[in-house]
């Protein structure tokens, strides 16, 4: 289904979030590029990506500051 509409799966989303977060910029332009090369929808990649940072800064909000989300997201990276 990923194929079919370009989408990028979860964990590289979440590999992206925790590459991004740790300043790994060389990580950062292979995971886009393999995405590119791949056929997945770059805009798509984006706002899935900007969803899971916001669901993560709205969480450590409403947790005094801290939240598990992006934590998460670097285990499974």
């Amino acid at each position: 289904m990923l194929d079919v509409y370009g989408l990028v799966a979860t964990e590289k989303i979440a590999a992206l979030a925790a590459a991004l977060a740790a300043g790994d910029h060389q990580k950062i332009v292979a995971l886009v590029d393999d995405c590119d090369a791949s056929g997945r929808d770059l805009v798509r990649l984006l706002a899935d990506l900007q969803e899971l940072v916001r669901t993560a800064l709205l969480d450590a909000i409403a947790k005094g500051g801290r939240s598990e989300l992006l934590a998460a997201a670097r285990a499974r990276a």
